[in-house]
């Protein structure tokens, strides 16, 4: 599941309370007076106070998938940076995720200590180091060698598959008997 799902399932359940309670209150408040009893203010100032209650909530919950997303987001960037290469500055990692670069030197620091991506940080020059990869190009794709074709010659007498003879000189079917030169060349050829 995506990082801060529950949080916006939670925003979008409190999104409907907070609908079905700001209509009364809209209505309360918009519409004609009803007569202005005391049970008609309770029940405007209860209306409210629910939409209030539930739309605090709703905000905050919105605010906490906002940043979650983004965190992860700025995770998954200074990760593809970080496996792109095997040296760069804390500084120019910070400024494509966008983030401060204290912030972005933890980041950096947490995926190395979760196994992520390998190399190490350099604290003096603010340098990410990666150990050196060998370049290898892509293996292409291993495609299976086809199979010999087998020469399939037909007895003319019986219709049934011939085979070599001993001497390889002809053919003889095994069925009838019959035996057929290499020259003969098949009636279907």
């Amino acid at each position: 599941m995506k990082p801060g799902v529950g949080y916006l399932l939670l925003g979008l359940v409190l999104l409907v309370g907070t609908f079905v309670w700001l209509v009364p209150t809209i209505a309360f408040f918009v519409g004609p007076p009803p007569g202005e009893t005391e049970v008609d203010l309770g029940l405007a100032a209860v209306s409210a106070t629910c939409t209030t209650l539930l739309a605090l909530p709703m905000l905050v919950s919105f605010h906490m998938y906002s940043r979650r997303r983004r965190a992860a987001l700025r995770e998954a960037t200074v990760l593809s940076l970080l496996r792109s290469t095997t040296r760069v500055s804390v500084e120019d990692v910070a400024k494509h995720a966008q983030a401060p670069i204290v912030e972005t030197e933890i980041l950096v620091s947490k995926l190395i200590a979760e196994g992520r991506v390998d190399g190490r940080v350099d604290h003096a020059s603010k340098m990410f180091l990666a150990p050196a990869r060998p370049f290898t190009p892509p293996t292409p794709p291993r495609v299976p060698p086809a199979a010999p074709e087998r020469e399939m010659r037909f007895c003319r007498v019986c219709g049934n598959p011939v085979e070599r003879t001993s001497d390889g000189t002809s053919y003889e079917c095994p069925s009838c008997g019959n035996v057929q030169s290499l020259e003969d060349v098949p009636p279907d050829a």
